[in-house]
């Protein structure tokens, strides 16, 4: 049984162990593989998508009709510096941040063509 785990525990007679810097490269290959992975697959999709965000949100004129936080629906009556004012209904306008629209509603809304 001795000799058994002795066996197991010695190293192949080819390989040899080198210690230095290249060990130290060869560890750290899978850490540097793996933050590859995660900026291709989340971190650079979510920078484009805020991207893209901001310059919705810098192109915004008046009339546009917009989405805000809270799936608040409206058209765009008064642009400010950090707030837009939204008219919800005739009567119901209310304020928000800039920040907070999150998505930019079509003009065109495709009508209904009845064939007969």
């Amino acid at each position: 049984m001795y000799l058994f785990t002795l066996a197991l525990a010695a190293e192949p007679s080819g390989l040899i162990n080198v210690p230095g810097p290249a060990a130290g490269l060869i560890n750290l290959l899978p850490m540097v593989a793996i933050f590859l992975v995660f900026y291709f697959l989340l971190i650079r999709p979510q920078m484009r998508k805020q991207k893209d965000l901001q310059s919705m949100v810098s192109g915004l004129k008046k009339g546009d009709k917009v989405v805000a936080a809270g799936g608040i629906i409206g058209k765009i009556i008064k642009i400010e510096d950090s707030t837009i004012s939204l008219e919800i209904d005739s009567n119901s306008k209310i304020q928000v941040v800039k920040g907070s629209v999150t998505e930019l509603v079509d003009k065109k809304v495709p009508e209904k063509t009845e064939k007969k």
